[in-house]
């Protein structure tokens, strides 16, 4: 019989350090302020990259908007060129033209400002024309002139030859 009251007894002390060790957890929970202070800095250093790879893909959209609309009015330049049907010598008497001129208000597309200059480059065989597009800082503004040492958004070129009809005979 004493055998088994020392196997109870034992049941009950381990039992009860059991309970006492689970109050004592129950009791102490939650996080202390210097574990959340160093789980907060670890997530703001490892956010920040992130913020900046977001600001600089917005600046990024911005500037291929800009690419891209320069680049269809430079295709559009140059399709004015192709079909407008004009010789070497009509060309070379225009001359260099601006669109829309330089007394007229610029093209507001995707709300930024555009201004064109077809630019013949005189003495090249075939006929150079170049097509120079300008973002310009308002709507009325004439900043870009015919001097202009402003570097353009976009710059295209076409090369036009008048065809000798007696050649195909």
């Amino acid at each position: 019989m004493r055998k088994r009251n020392n196997v109870s007894s034992w049941l009950v002390v381990s039992v009860s350090c059991f309970v006492t060790n689970n109050e004592e957890r129950t009791t102490n929970h939650g996080f202390t302020f210097i574990e959340l202070l160093i789980t907060l800095a670890v997530i703001a250093i490892c956010f920040l990259p992130l913020m900046r790879m977001f600001s600089v893909s917005l600046e990024q959209v911005d500037v291929t908007n800009d690419l891209t609309t320069a680049r269809y009015l430079a295709q559009e330049g140059m399709e004015k060129v192709k079909n407008l049907g004009f010789t070497e010598a009509q060309l070379e008497a225009i001359g260099d033209v601006w669109v829309p001129a330089l007394d007229r208000p610029a093209l507001e597309i995707n709300g930024r400002y555009w201004r064109t200059l077809r630019k013949i480059v005189r003495g090249a065989d075939p006929l150079e024309v170049r097509i120079l597009v300008y973002q310009v800082p308002g709507r009325q503004s004439s900043v870009v002139s015919r001097q202009s040492s402003e570097k353009p958004t976009v710059e295209a070129v076409t090369l036009v030859e008048d065809l000798d009809w007696g050649l195909l005979e």
